[in-house]
């Protein structure tokens, strides 16, 4: 519709031009005018023409402005043809894959069949495994209960394996514990070895220096101890001077019972100066007892010990020089602290069951050897029971304990009580076995 009325606008259009030219053209005419030296009717010719093509110039010009398609088809005919061209072939491309699509179209029908009937089975099939996972819902939850329980039953048994763990690694720390001691105890007992036959040859050097010096001249020998008496802690100053008076009267009967002598109508012992006294103050035995007394206060807070020393060799028939020396009688072992240990074979060389004998001879040669040095080197004063005072009942059922066992053992030496310098030793003994020996 629209291009014919183009078409016919276009024919009214040109005839009012051509009806236009030709007035123009007449009325030119008749005026016989000139233009550019041309006759007039060739004026009227070149005038007609200009003015024809001006009024198709406007005439094209207010349709391409006021028809947006007529502009469009003046401005893009050729794409618009081309693209007409294009868009013929792709109708006649999407006609072939629509006949395509129709022929898909039945085979998915038939297939849409097919899987309604396959459906129809899935569902009877469904069905049934409903029934199943009913049954599986059940066993599901018995598996759960099942699992809550096992779970509470693992978690104990974490708790127990935690605990079981801490215990381990402290049984590994114990006896890793073990094992030092035993590598150090295993060492001590090849020195303790090597040491024997030294203590043993010192011991004989000893019995034999001894024997000599009872056979000797002498009845006192040059720092020999001959009384040793215990004060309380914080004795009052008169204690003291009647323990020193003691002490002295005491010395003087066992000089008299050694064969010492007065000399010049004097007392069988004289005092002497003890180590520390002011050379500024009397000799005499009060200024001295005064003296020990003063130490004795200034040194209250422990027990205090008064020993009778000789100062000089003394053969028998002459006076004995002594002092008497005041000094702490301090702590050397702790209860329960270990004095010396020693390690016994219960069999001998040969394989056999050592007796009771063999081994309490070997006990008596432990405590010689190895306890009496120990307290020496505390700073222990040697005293009747300087060995250490252990009852035969205790001696016997230590050697009976070594008999029972198939391996060798190691024997401590225990303080059974807090011991001092002036002792006594009071020990108890224990066996313990050694392991890989």
């Amino acid at each position: 519709m629209g291009t014919a009325l183009l078409v016919i606008g276009l024919m009214v259009v040109c005839g009012a031009i051509a009806y236009t030219g030709d007035l123009l053209g007449r009325r030119l005419g008749k005026r016989r005018l000139s233009i550019f030296g041309l006759r007039p009717k060739h004026t009227a010719i070149v005038l007609t023409i200009i003015t024809g093509v001006v009024i198709a110039g406007v005439t094209f010009g207010a349709a391409m402005a006021a028809v947006p398609w007529f502009r469009r088809a003046v401005t893009e005919g050729e794409e618009l043809a081309n693209e007409n061209r294009h868009l013929s072939e792709d109708n006649r491309l999407l006609a072939n894959e629509n006949r395509n699509r129709v022929v898909q179209s039945r085979e998915l029908e038939s297939e849409i069949k097919q899987l309604g009937a396959e459906n129809a089975d899935l569902a009877a099939q469904g069905r049934k495994l409903a029934a199943v996972n009913g049954r599986l819902v059940e066993e599901q939850d018995d598996l759960r209960r099942r699992t809550s329980e096992l779970r509470r039953q693992n978690d104990q048994l974490r708790l127990a394996g935690k605990k079981l763990g801490q215990e381990n690694v402290s049984l590994k720390r114990r006896g890793l514990k073990l094992a030092a001691e035993y590598t150090e105890l295993a060492n001590k007992y090849g020195v303790l070895r090597q040491d024997l036959a030294r203590v043993e040859a010192m011991v004989r050097d000893q019995a034999g220096y001894v024997e000599r010096v009872n056979r000797g001249p002498y009845a006192f020998l040059r720092g020999e101890r001959i009384w040793l008496q215990v004060i309380p802690e914080n004795p009052p100053t008169g204690v003291v001077r009647s323990t020193v008076e003691n002490v002295r009267w005491n010395v003087e009967q066992m000089a008299r019972d050694r064969g010492a002598r007065p000399k010049g109508g004097k007392s069988v012992i004289y005092q002497v100066p003890p180590p520390g006294y002011p050379a500024q103050l009397s000799l005499n035995p009060t200024s001295i007892s005064e003296w020990l007394a003063l130490q004795a206060r200034k040194s209250s807070r422990t027990q205090l010990l008064l020993e009778a020393v000789v100062e000089d060799n003394i053969r028998p028939g002459y006076p004995v020089p002594i002092y008497i020396n005041c000094q702490e009688n301090e702590l050397v072992f702790r209860q329960g602290e270990v004095v010396a240990l020693s390690i016994v074979n219960p069999r001998d060389e040969r394989g056999r069951m050592r007796s009771v004998e063999q081994l309490h001879r070997e006990i008596r040669f432990f405590l010689q050897s190895r306890v009496g040095p120990a307290a020496a080197q505390r700073g222990m004063m040697r005293s009747e029971n300087y060995l250490g005072e252990l009852s035969p009942e205790r001696a016997l059922r230590i050697c009976g304990e070594i008999q029972t066992s198939t391996q060798p053992v190691i024997v401590l030496a225990r303080a059974r009580q807090e011991i001092r310098r002036a002792g006594p030793l009071h020990l108890d003994l224990e066996a313990k076995p050694v392991e890989g020996l």
